[in-house]
């Protein structure tokens, strides 16, 4: 099942499928987010789950995975899900809350890069795109997200 839009949107965030979605035409869910590359937007999404990842300098940080991001204002699917470094903006949110915020749309170069992966043969980069600056959080529905299990 894929975070189509659909009344099973929730459940699809609920099963873990975090597989990278393909529209109906075929293409990857981050073309949506690449057609407004450097624009600030507001977003719908849902907190699925809080992790940590290993820092620059090997201290832990906490991440926030949040799936089925929405455009605020049409409700069209931006992307599956995204991972986000946690911050101030994230302190009122828990897993299941249904949330708006505003974030600028960036990209960056994913995989290995330089002469090293050259050497290994590891030099496989693709440019992605990512939501950065999350900023002024509304929380639009409780715990459990839409539904209200």
């Amino acid at each position: 099942m894929s975070c189509q839009s659909s009344p099973d949107d929730s459940e699809w965030c609920k099963t873990g499928q975090y597989q990278r979605a393909m529209s109906q035409e075929g293409k990857d869910m981050r073309d949506e987010l690449k057609k407004h590359d450097g624009s600030r937007m507001r977003f719908r999404a849902t907190v699925e789950r809080f992790g940590s990842r290993t820092g620059w300098k090997g201290y832990p940080e906490e991440t926030v995975l949040l799936t089925c991001l929405r455009f605020s204002d049409t409700n069209e699917l931006a992307c599956d899900h995204l991972w986000f470094k946690c911050g101030q903006w994230s302190w009122e949110l828990e897993v299941g809350t249904t949330f708006e915020f505003d974030a600028r749309v960036d990209y960056y170069v994913k995989g290995y890069q330089g002469r090293r992966a050259e050497e290994l043969g590891l030099s496989a980069s693709t440019t992605d795109y990512h939501l950065e600056r999350p900023s002024k959080v509304v929380v639009t529905s409780p715990e459990n997200g839409p539904g209200g299990e």
